[in-house]
């Protein structure tokens, strides 16, 4: 249901609240043989009060029972506790080769681990932090920009192994455009060529969520900062993804596949999460995300005056 007409709704409970209350002093005032006096004098001390007064408190009132009626209805939306949570609770630097919590020598996220589905529906969701000037990292003084020098995608996220994603998210090698590519089968997609989506011109030096959701491996949905802004049906049908591995940032040491930034409050769920959801998601994390940054993050740009997704030098 949309927002407003939830809000609507209560504020039409609170009105004929009110509005029963004054036709029960109406109905108690003549029956007024059976009111207790205390009752029935606070009752009459009302109709003392000017009528513009009494519009006024009768307004408030409503207000405050559609304040109580909505914390105490308002729908508690949230991830389910069956959803796999990766960079969680501090973000991952890029540059450097990702390695799983639980067993430092895996470079991904071991399909082990995540939920089980029913290889139809899942949904993927990542806060990026990409760093960059003119659509192009911020260079170092007396080199070639990163971004620029990069002959190939730079790699955000996939599904599938190393070098053969089914699923890949990934930045431009010489502009902030976001790319989906997406391996798909079917009686008119033989070859298994990637159908790719392509969001265009991504923020930089910010903050921002994205979420991918999929439903019966053939419709696409893309969330932008709680926002759905990009929908898709794929024109064959998404290849398996069972028993595949999930792979963040940096692949390789040294790859040039890598970009300057930070991946956040990273979430897979084997189901296509709604999207009151996925909204209600952004909405909690972006508190987070920017109170992590003002603590941790912040301090540091200040004090070196550097990128804050450039990784400092060792002395």
């Amino acid at each position: 249901m949309n927002k407003y007409i939830t809000y609507i709704i209560y504020i039409i409970v609170a009105f004929v609240i009110v509005i029963g209350g004054f036709l029960l002093y109406t109905f108690l005032k003549k029956n007024n043989e059976n009111v207790p006096g205390k009752f029935l004098s606070m009752a009459e001390l009302l109709l003392t009060i000017p009528a513009p007064q009494l519009a006024f408190y009768s307004i408030v009132l409503i207000a405050l029972i559609s304040i109580v009626i909505y914390n105490i209805f308002k729908p508690k939306y949230g991830l389910p506790s069956s959803v796999f949570k990766f960079c969680y609770n501090k973000p991952y630097d890029t540059q450097t080769q990702y390695l799983y919590q639980h067993n430092k020598t895996k470079t991904y996220i071991p399909e082990g681990v995540l939920p089980s589905n029913n290889g139809k529906s899942s949904t993927y969701g990542i806060w990026l932090y990409v760093t960059g000037v003119d659509n192009g990292i911020i260079t170092k003084k007396n080199e070639v920009s990163n971004w620029k020098r990069t002959p190939y995608l730079k790699h955000v996220l996939s599904r599938g192994s190393s070098t053969d994603p089914i699923i890949g998210l990934y930045l431009k090698e010489d502009i902030n455009d976001l790319v989906l590519k997406i391996k798909t089968s079917g009686q008119s997609n033989k070859s298994e060529t990637p159908e790719t989506i392509t969001l265009e011109n991504i923020p930089l030096n910010r903050w921002f969520q994205v979420v991918l959701t999929i439903t019966q491996n053939k419709n696409i949905n893309i969330y932008m900062n709680g926002r759905l802004i990009k929908p898709y049906v794929l024109k064959g049908v998404l290849l398996d993804t069972k028993n595949t591995n999930i792979y963040i940032g940096n692949l390789f040491s040294k790859s040039l596949s890598s970009y300057s930034g930070f991946i956040f409050k990273g979430f897979y769920s084997s189901t296509a999460l709604a999207d009151n959801i996925i909204n209600s998601v952004y909405n909690k994390q972006k508190k987070q995300v920017a109170a992590y940054y003002k603590k941790y993050l912040e301090p540091l740009v200040k004090k070196n005056a550097i990128p804050i997704c450039e990784p400092s030098k060792k002395k």
